[in-house]
C-alpha cells in the first residue's frame, strides 16, 4: 500500500465503520431490537468524530492556504473553506457540550446553530474563488452555456428533491418558526454548494484518476453528505422518526470526513 492510500485511509476506514454502525443501528430500531450500545454513548461518539474531522479539514484547510503564496489565485479559496470548516467545529463543539451534559442531547434550534449557518456564506465564498482562480489558470470550466446547463441541472435536480421531502417540514402545523426556517434553509443551501464543486468536479475531469481530480471527489461527495444529512434531519425532526435519526449521524460523519479527505489530498498535492 502506498503512503497515499495509508493517507486516505486514515480517514476513509473511521468513517466507513463510523457511518455502518450508526446504518445498522438505524436498522436494528426499525426491527424493534435494542442496541448493546446506549443512544447517549452512541451520540457522544458520534459528535467527537464529527468535531475530529471538522478540526483537521479545518485546520489544513488553512495550512494548504499558507503554502501558497499571497498572489496565488486559490489562496483565498482555502481560507474560508478552512474558516467554513472551523465555524461548523465550533457548531459541533456546541453540540457536544450538550450532548455530554447530563440532559444527552441537544434542542434544536440552539446556539450551535449560529456556526453551522454562519459556515455556509464561508463555504460558499470558497467555493466562488476556487472557480474564478482555476478559470483564470485555463481549467477547462466549458462555455457559460455548459455551465448554466451543469449548474443548473444540478440546482433543479437538488431543490425537487429537497422540496419533495421537505414538504411535511414546511407544512406540518405547530412548528416554531425558527426551527421550521433552519430545516428548510439549511438543505437550500447545501444545493448551492453543490453547483458550484458539480463545476469544479467538471473543469478537473481532463485530469480523472488524477490527484486534482480526487481532491473534487472527496469535496463534493462531502458536500452531498452534508445535504442528504440536513434533508433527513429536517425530515425526522419534523416527523418525530426518533428511530432512524442514527441515518442523519452517519451522513454527517461521511460528509465531514469526505471534506476533511479532500483537504488532505490537497495538501499532500502541495507537500510534494
Amino acid at each position: 500500500m502506498t503512503t497515499r492510500s495509508k493517507t486516505d485511509w486514515l480517514f476513509l476506514a473511521p468513517m466507513a465503520l463510523v457511518a455502518l454502525f450508526f446504518v445498522g443501528r438505524a436498522l436494528l430500531s426499525q426491527a424493534g431490537r435494542e442496541c448493546a450500545i446506549s443512544d447517549v454513548t452512541s451520540l457522544r461518539v458520534a459528535g467527537l468524530v464529527k468535531l475530529v474531522f471538522l478540526l483537521a479539514g479545518g485546520t489544513i484547510a488553512l495550512s494548504n492556504a499558507a503554502r501558497l503564496g499571497r498572489g496565488n489565485l486559490i489562496r483565498p479559496g482555502w481560507l474560508t473553506l478552512g474558516a467554513g470548516l472551523l465555524a461548523t467545529a465550533v457548531g459541533q463543539a456546541t453540540l457536544c457540550c450538550y450532548q455530554f451534559s447530563p440532559r444527552g442531547a441537544a434542542p434544536f434550534p440552539s446556539f450551535a446553530d449560529v456556526f453551522f449557518f454562519l459556515s455556509y456564506p464561508l463555504f460558499t465564498a470558497a467555493l466562488v474563488s476556487f472557480l474564478r482562480g482555476y478559470a483564470a489558470t485555463g481549467y477547462p470550466l466549458g462555455t457559460v452555456r455548459q455551465r448554466l446547463v451543469l449548474g443548473g441541472l444540478v440546482g433543479v435536480v437538488g431543490l425537487a428533491l429537497a422540496i419533495a421531502v421537505l414538504h411535511p417540514v414546511v407544512f406540518k402545523p405547530g412548528v416554531a418558526p425558527l426551527a421550521r426556517f433552519l430545516n428548510t434553509a439549511y438543505p437550500i443551501l447545501d444545493v448551492v454548494l453543490l453547483v458550484p464543486v458539480a463545476l469544479l468536479l467538471r473543469a478537473t475531469l481532463p485530469l480523472r484518476g488524477g490527484e486534482v481530480w480526487k481532491v473534487w471527489v472527496a469535496l463534493l461527495a462531502g458536500f452531498f453528505f452534508m445535504w442528504a444529512g440536513d434533508v433527513l434531519f429536517a425530515c425526522f425532526d419534523a416527523l418525530n422518526m426518533q428511530g432512524v435519526d442514527p441515518l442523519t449521524h452517519a451522513m454527517y460523519v461521511l460528509s465531514y470526513g469526505s471534506l476533511a479527505l479532500g483537504v488532505v489530498r490537497q495538501h499532500r498535492l502541495l507537500a510534494s
